[in-house]
């Protein structure tokens, strides 16, 4: 009875995913800082140990069909980021539809902001999902292909996403007062 209770008990993601491996990673400044995706912000991270940051700790919650915004920083210039979710649950981040975001010219100087938003389509399943943002120095903007390569520099987040229903009433993007 004890094993059959304790199977309970784990993780809706019990997939192991690829690591990422930079060469040099982000002792010289080139680790992703903050990170707002639509509510969720987790600030000030700075350089992790080996260049990953676990975040799975943390729940970002979006919703089918409403899009989402993206803030990002890094602490030096330069830098493309790159933005996954595991939207199947198996394990990896290559089918379609799941590379949601990527900036398409490098970030500007250190701690300004990268912007951009995403939609997840409502033909995908809501849930609890794994999502992973890397970003590098340099090169080009990122590649669908890309969310198991590190470079030379850079460094990988890894968090958990949970996917709600489409809402009722779409989800407001870049308002500005009028007056």
């Amino acid at each position: 009875a004890l094993g059959l209770v304790a199977s309970f008990g784990m993780s809706v993601q019990g997939q192991t995913y690829c690591s990422v491996s930079f060469s040099t990673g982000c002792t010289y400044g080139d680790y992703i800082d903050d990170v707002t995706i639509g509510t969720f912000s987790d600030m000030n991270t700075g350089c992790s140990t080996g260049s990953y940051y676990d975040g799975t700790s943390d729940t970002i919650e979006i919703s089918l069909a409403d899009p989402v915004a993206v803030s990002l920083t890094a602490g030096y210039s330069n830098q493309y980021f790159g933005i996954w979710i595991d939207l199947n649950d198996d394990g990896d981040f290559s089918d379609t539809g799941e590379f949601v975001w990527s900036n398409s010219s490098a970030s500007g100087t250190a701690g300004t902001a990268t912007t951009g938003s995403f939609t997840i389509p409502s033909t995908f399943s809501t849930g609890t999902y794994r999502l992973r943002i890397i970003d590098h120095y340099g090169g080009s903007q990122m590649l669908a292909s890309e969310s198991c390569t590190g470079t030379s520099y850079g460094e990988c987040h890894d968090y958990t996403v949970k996917v709600n229903p489409a809402s009722s009433c779409g989800t407001p993007l870049n308002l500005s007062a009028v007056t």
